[in-house]
């Protein structure tokens, strides 16, 4: 049985493996892995990529680059900060960055 994959970590890992991406690289690299759940939406990584820079683990790297199609925005491209790089991956910011962001909701509702 695959093993489940967080999408934080999984951000995580392909940052310091690759150094910078931006949201759509991380769907591509997503769709290919074999033990990736299908249903992950580029809206999805778009809201964990917030989610992470809110909590300071990620910034925006300098890097951006026009889109392929003028009516849609820039390619803008993060990398990990040092808070991202030196908080365990077993942190709740990694683990459930949702519920470290808001965790009076997530009481609420669980």
């Amino acid at each position: 049985m695959p093993r489940k994959i967080f999408l934080s970590l999984f951000i995580r890992d392909y940052l310091i493996e690759n150094g910078e991406a931006c949201p759509y690289d991380i769907l591509k690299a997503l769709r290919e892995e074999k033990s990736s759940k299908r249903g992950v939406s580029y809206q999805n990584v778009r809201n964990y990529f917030y989610m992470l820079r809110k909590l300071g683990l990620i910034e925006p790297s300098g890097r951006v680059e026009p889109s392929s199609k003028p009516f849609l925005q820039p390619k803008i491209y993060y990398r990990l900060t040092r808070k991202g790089l030196n908080t365990p991956e077993d942190s709740l910011e990694w683990t459930d960055p949702h519920r470290a962001l808001y965790p009076e909701s997530w009481q609420k509702w669980h």
